[in-house]
């Protein structure tokens, strides 16, 4: 398993399934890219080779972070 890096969710569901590939969706705001941006992190400070796929702009990736 690994950590999201998002506190209650790895606390609720145990962690993620190490490997796997995970889609965050939902309405429009800020929040789902904070939640990839905190798994990304996390993957990056195990060691783990990590992707971010989306079709945000680089200044609003940047504003987020």
């Amino acid at each position: 398993m690994t950590r999201s890096g998002i506190g209650p969710l790895d606390e609720r569901a145990g962690g993620l399934d190490t490997g796997g590939s995970y889609l965050v969706l939902g309405a429009p705001g800020p929040e789902k890219m904070v939640a990839a941006l905190q798994f990304v992190h996390e993957g990056i400070r195990a060691g783990e080779p990590c992707a971010l796929v989306t079709n945000a702009d680089i200044d609003g990736i940047l504003g987020v972070a």
